[in-house]
């Protein structure tokens, strides 16, 4: 499988239309993303339980239309967003599957269930907060969605060229290190990996570890303070806006953790760099 080819095209993809592409082979596997925190509206969905099964389950539902009817598949998330599965066909059969999302249609008027749905999932916010959410997103007319959608044909037919193949045990491991690496601002959880890489907890944690030695969240920490001391040195953030930056909402937990791991404050270790 030539990952780096891959990258390349759904980058460009992503470039071009703003829109994120996952890659997942035959066996819903996620193989490669450009999905890497960017859009803030499904981080924060999938990090509600019900939000993350309520996605789950739609994405299944509509890979499974794909399987049965190998070709371009656009519809609505539950929450409201545009998605399309193009299926990389080979011996007339989908072997893989590229899922590109979110946005909305231009000029949409948010009805109450997406307004609703957003208020379940994100404690704490009104319908008007809410609205301002959805409206934040991308917006897209018809026409410039079915041009996309020729486009990913095209990539999953180049795809199709490349035999996508299985993913090995390291192919894991290191997916689980790049999500990690690239999203050290955000949530990350166990559960959250399993349906970012469409794997189960238990393979995740125990690929993990056999490739790099730790567990999963043992090196979620590791790179966090390493981020940490590292922006300590700009003594224009305060020790709160670094915290919410390594992806602690608590800046004393972030404090403690912190002095855990170096064994000074955070305050500490940045009059010590001065």
């Amino acid at each position: 499988m030539e990952q780096k080819k891959l990258i390349k095209y759904i980058e460009m993809f992503y470039q071009i239309s703003g829109l994120e592409v996952t890659v997942m082979d035959s066996g819903w596997h996620h193989v490669v993303s450009t999905m890497c925190g960017r859009n803030s509206i499904c981080q924060l969905v999938h990090g509600h339980p019900g939000g993350l099964r309520l996605c789950r389950d739609s994405d299944c539902e509509h890979i499974r239309y794909v399987r049965a009817n190998p070709q371009l598949h656009i519809y609505t998330c539950p929450c409201g967003f545009y998605t399309m599965i193009a299926p990389v066909v080979q011996n007339e059969e989908a072997t893989a599957f590229l899922m590109a999302s979110p946005g909305f249609e231009d000029k949409k008027n948010w009805d109450e269930h997406c307004v609703r749905l957003m208020k379940e999932l994100l404690p704490g916010i009104d319908g008007e907060q809410a609205k301002r959410i959805l409206q934040d997103q991308p917006h897209y007319s018809k026409e410039k969605l079915e041009v996309y959608g020729e486009m990913l044909m095209l990539i999953a037919q180049k795809i199709g060229e490349l035999e996508l193949g299985g993913v090995s045990e390291r192919d894991i491991a290191r997916m689980i290190k790049q999500y990690i690496d690239r999203n050290l601002h955000n949530k990350i959880t166990l559960a959250n990996l399993s349906y970012q890489l469409n794997y189960s907890t238990v393979t995740l944690t125990q690929h993990f570890k056999k490739e790099y030695g730790m567990s999963i969240m043992t090196y979620a920490t590791k790179k966090r303070m390493e981020l940490a001391a590292w922006l300590l040195k700009d003594v224009s953030q305060s020790v709160s806006e670094i915290s919410r930056a390594c992806g602690f909402r608590d800046a004393e937990y972030f404090s403690s953790t912190f002095k855990k791991y170096y064994g000074v404050s955070p305050s500490q270790w940045r009059d010590a760099q001065q």
